[in-house]
């Protein structure tokens, strides 16, 4: 139960300060698990309030208070956030006085704290990416083309595909995700900084893409077609149908192939480890070797395509390269903790609160500089070698 009892608004002007900004940054993709259950809270109270906040949500009603209340340019202000509440609004007719003059104070409030936000307000990644056409077209896919959505593109542009070689790429930029279906029914999610290229029908006696980043699969179980993925440094993947997570980023000094359930061979030169749930293949990029591991939860590995960070014992600066991925940041030290972290982190939180939690174990300290995050020295240190966390997601 929220600790936020129910009032009546216009008799609270710290509450209706209090709205506008879990209003603000639910609109900016900034709001917190917490903050939300809060407005979920509020929402549910009354048909007034849930009346109330359709009106401030509605796009052109929030520029009409922001205008009045002060000249400014609401679009630049607010760029993709004013586009996205206009199209996930609709517009209600305010039939008392009352309301009506909440909303002003509320949409006056509201777009105050999203043009006042600071700059280093950096919120979570979104879902976005970039589709490849065969003759080099990019079309920008976002939430609608996600699953099957992608292949419309593809069906308008039937001709060029039918001209050239019939493959595609789904390119996914740092601070992004995306998750689509293969014409064979197997599912994918994408984490951030990530490249698939895939055929748009898969042909002969093998179902075969390449990848280089980090995914995770669901395959569609098909005995006389295995699924095969080809990753960086000659390192190629064999499944039937499976659960799996793939991490081969360029930058990072191995190949990790997790398995949750079924059953997957990885390969290199010659090289070939049959895997099982709850086993790791890691491939060492400067050894050249492929090693097989034992993990105590194979899913944290894939936590990520739930929408968390899993820490798992983790170092500052594995957890930080996640965070560089995702909010799109530059992060530099000057400071490295000997402790570990663990328990996990909501990756809808924006940046500042994904850092609040981390400097609350008193083990490192942050400063943040627009882009630029740099790991400090905590004022003062614990003595306790692993800190953990404890975060619902």
């Amino acid at each position: 139960m929220s600790k936020y009892k129910t009032c009546t608004i216009m008799n609270n002007y710290d509450r209706l300060l209090r709205l506008a900004d879990l209003i603000a940054r639910e609109g900016s993709g900034a709001i917190t698990e917490s903050q939300r259950q809060e407005l979920d809270v509020w929402l549910a109270e009354s048909e007034d309030n849930r009346e109330l906040y359709r009106e401030i949500s509605d796009g052109d009603s929030l520029k009409r208070y922001c205008e009045n209340a002060a000249q400014t340019d609401f679009d630049t202000v607010l760029g993709s956030v004013g586009r996205k509440i206009r199209r996930a609004a609709r517009r209600r007719t305010i039939r008392r006085a009352g309301t009506a003059a909440a909303v002003f104070v509320v949409g006056a409030a509201a777009w105050m704290l999203i043009a006042q936000r600071p700059e280093s307000q950096i919120a979570a990644g979104v879902t976005q990416a970039t589709l490849v056409m065969p003759d080099g077209l990019r079309i920008e896919l976002g939430e609608r083309e996600q699953e099957e959505g992608w292949q419309r593109h593809v069906q308008q542009d039937n001709a060029v595909v039918e001209e050239q070689a019939q493959s595609v790429r789904i390119e996914v930029p740092r601070g992004g995700e995306y998750r689509l279906t293969l014409e064979d029914g197997t599912k994918v999610w994408l984490n951030s900084e990530t490249q698939i290229e895939y055929p748009l029908h898969f042909s002969g006696d093998s179902r075969t893409l390449s990848l280089s980043g980090e995914a995770f699969f669901d395959v569609a179980r098909d005995s006389l077609r295995p699924f095969e993925i080809a990753v960086p440094d000659g390192v190629s993947i064999a499944v039937l149908g499976t659960r799996f997570n793939v991490r081969s980023y360029d930058d990072a000094c191995d190949v990790q192939v997790t398995l949750l359930e079924g059953a997957v061979a990885v390969s290199h030169e010659g090289e070939r480890l049959e895997l099982h749930s709850d086993q790791q293949a890691v491939f060492d990029r400067s050894s050249l070797r492929l090693s097989l591991n034992h993990v105590d939860n194979a899913e944290d590995f894939a936590g990520w395509s739930e929408g968390k960070f899993i820490l798992g014992n983790r170092n500052i600066g594995e957890v930080m390269k996640q965070f560089e991925r995702w909010y799109d940041i530059t992060v530099v030290y000057e400071y490295r903790p000997a402790h570990h972290f663990g328990g996990s982190i909501s990756r809808r939180m924006d940046l500042a609160d994904a850092l609040d939690l981390l400097r609350a174990t008193g083990a490192v300290d942050f400063r943040i500089d627009g882009k630029t995050v740099t790991v400090k020295s905590p004022q003062k240190k614990p003595a306790e070698e692993k800190m953990t966390l404890i975060m619902k997601t």
